[in-house]
């Protein structure tokens, strides 16, 4: 019998270790769009975005997501308090303190191209927005 607990243990530890390394590496730095990875083992089929936030930028600026498929947006703040926000398709996320992050989870339904901002007092206004482009 312990012989057969080992085994589904011993997955379940190499599983969180990949995680753990996977989280340790970060998002890719080079570049300024990112598209959305399948994140299928860790959250069904869903799309995982990682965005940093610092002062008046986003990093990445632009994003490529697939309609009708789960999101995570994953922002960190770098730098003060930051939010993300696309009118257009009514999503409006919590505010990221400053070296905070923040997930947000939501459904693109409608293919098409829409600005993202920060709704933080006057952060859109001094150029803190990015592109998203929601394909079918």
């Amino acid at each position: 019998m312990l012989s057969r607990m080992k085994s589904p243990m011993l997955t379940a530890a190499s599983f969180a270790l990949c995680l753990s390394l996977l989280a340790a590496c970060g998002p890719p730095q080079s570049g300024t769009s990112a598209v959305a990875g399948s994140n299928s083992a860790a959250q069904g089929a869903g799309q995982r975005v990682e965005i940093s936030a610092s002062k008046y930028e986003f990093k990445p600026r632009e994003l490529k997501l697939k309609a009708g498929q789960p999101v995570t947006i994953v922002l960190t703040s770098t730098g003060g308090s930051h939010s993300f926000d696309v009118d257009a398709l009514n999503l409006h996320s919590t505010e990221a303190g400053d070296g905070k992050t923040i997930t947000y989870e939501f459904t693109p339904d409608k293919p098409g191209t829409y600005e993202f901002y920060c709704a933080h007092g006057g952060h859109k206004e001094r150029g803190m927005t990015g592109r998203l482009e929601v394909t079918p």
